[in-house]
């Protein structure tokens, strides 16, 4: 009885942590997934205030509007709510820094390729990022 206990345990785990790997993720305009793509495609390249805050997190996104769309390309302009959890660990390590609030609501437009099966892959967005030629005028 307890090894079955056991093997129904073990098989049901491993269904959850399959279903979990196959899973796409919350839709945006309608594209299964595409929240978790815009999501770590914002946080590979974006910066918020300036950046000030260099590592800012989408937390939800708010609204989606399509732009354009094409056969090539589908461009969304999607509102969010970001948070970076960095520069709040950092100021309450150095206090007489001055206080930058690292979070907050915007919007930005995000470009997606149409790929030959159909999906989109997130290729471009407007807005600040860790660019040091963008950010700082240098060449």
């Amino acid at each position: 009885m307890r090894a079955t206990l056991c093997v129904s345990i073990g098989l049901l785990l491993g269904a959850v942590l399959l279903g979990a790997c196959t899973m796409q993720g919350p839709a945006v305009a309608g594209i299964p997934g595409l929240q978790w793509q815009l999501q770590r495609f914002y946080l590979d390249k974006a910066t918020e205030k300036g950046g000030m805050c260099t590592a800012p997190a989408i937390r939800s996104i708010t609204q989606s509007t399509v732009l354009e769309e094409t056969e090539e390309q589908m461009v969304l302009r999607v509102r969010y709510f970001w948070r970076d959890e960095q520069m709040r660990q950092d100021f309450e390590l150095l206090p007489l820094t001055g206080s930058i609030s690292c979070q907050g609501f915007a919007e930005r437009d995000f470009t997606l390729a149409r790929m030959t099966d159909g999906t989109f892959e997130v290729v471009a967005m407007t807005g600040e990022m860790r660019n040091v030629r963008q950010n700082f005028g240098t060449r």
